[in-house]
């Protein structure tokens, strides 16, 4: 906890509501971790293109079809970067996040971030909804021949970005999309089946589903928060959620419940799939991670679900600062990258399904 304090000293000031559109207009998500700095640094011709809309801060992709018709001539789509750099050495990702006792990273040791559609070595051309990150030329990567890859042109842009907007030193906690990311790059069959079992025992003995009647206020908070989320992933499902008042160690759902739960999650892509898998374990409910999965809720509303008995608690005896306020930046921030991650693979599901880690290791 001391490290996540260090880590997110100061996040207060960086978490900014905003709403990330891509170029073909599809909705990233709601409620964005971002730098509290407002103009976008340059990266060239690969500058992010997300807009950005807040109360404060308002900036374009304007500059990107520019520079695209500057370079092609045409007012097309851009297909942005395609040229890889000879250089082959990668930066690896893992390295480059590790920090120190304070939770702060090594130096900002880059100038510019580029997306670039990864050249496939059967074909010898870019290869379709492939992209990768480029600083300075080189190749972010997870190992020597493991790049950092997203399926699709809007997810490597909001990878760009979340890069883009460190400053002087690299601070991990600001980065969980690049962690999501790589999580999802470095999984196979067995940790697909232990997502799987980990999200059955979360939702077996989800936190949404022990009330707690000893406190009528308490009680009217939990209803009002928790019972529009039960009928959501009762209705997906098909089974009833049972609830209970009682303090039990053991799962409360049917075994029919616990059955259809594992049927929707085999059905899921790899990347969704993680990132439910990521929701279940910061919130301590699989019943959350499926209702965004569903897009069912904003990052908002899920972060309000999840830390409903705490809030409840700050508002009888105060927020403790460092503590209360750290934990909800930290599970705003976490609950937003895996809401990114769930609507782009709505928005894009054949993509998605195909994208697997060993697809994209066949394009390396």
């Amino acid at each position: 906890m001391n490290r996540i304090r260090g880590c997110l000293k100061g996040l207060k000031q960086h978490v900014v509501p905003v709403r990330f559109h891509c170029l073909l207009g599809t909705r990233l998500g709601d409620d964005w971790l971002l730098s509290s700095h407002t103009s976008c640094t340059k990266t060239g011709s690969a500058r992010a293109t997300l807009s950005v809309y807040t109360p404060a801060i308002s900036f374009s992709t304007k500059n990107v079809h520019d520079s695209v018709k500057q370079q092609t001539g045409q007012e097309q789509r851009p297909q942005l970067l395609q040229q890889i750099a000879s250089d082959t050495r990668g930066l690896n990702v893992e390295r480059t996040l590790r920090t120190n006792w304070s939770g702060v990273g090594p130096p900002r040791f880059w100038k510019k971030v580029e997306v670039a559609a990864l050249i496939s070595s059967e074909i010898g051309r870019p290869a379709e909804h492939v992209y990768c990150l480029k600083v300075d030329g080189k190749t972010l990567c997870l190992s020597p021949q493991q790049p950092l890859l997203a399926p699709t042109l809007p997810l490597a842009l909001a990878l760009l970005y979340e890069w883009d907007r460190q400053s002087e030193r690299l601070r991990p906690a600001l980065m969980p999309l690049t962690r999501l990311l790589a999580k999802s790059l470095s999984v196979d069959d067995s940790c697909r089946a232990l997502y799987v079992r980990e999200i059955l025992e979360h939702f077996g003995a989800d936190s949404l589903c022990f009330l707690e009647h000893a406190h009528a206020s308490l009680l009217a908070r939990q209803e009002r928060l928790w019972r529009p989320l039960r009928e959501n992933a009762s209705q997906v499902l098909g089974v009833p959620i049972k609830v209970t008042a009682e303090l039990v160690t053991a799962g409360i759902q049917s075994d029919f419940a616990l059955q259809r739960m594992q049927e929707y999650l085999d059905q899921l892509d790899l990347w969704s799939l993680v990132a439910l898998h990521s929701i279940a374990c910061l919130s301590k409910s699989a019943i959350i991670g499926l209702n965004i999965q569903q897009g069912r809720i904003s990052t908002e509303e899920a972060v309000l679900a999840g830390r409903c008995v705490e809030d409840w608690q700050a508002d009888l005896y105060g927020v403790v600062e460092g503590e209360h306020d750290v934990d909800r930046a930290f599970l705003r921030a976490n609950l937003g990258a895996a809401s990114v991650l769930c609507r782009l693979a709505r928005a894009y599901p054949e993509t998605f399904a195909n994208a697997s880690s060993r697809v994209c290791r066949e394009h390396v």
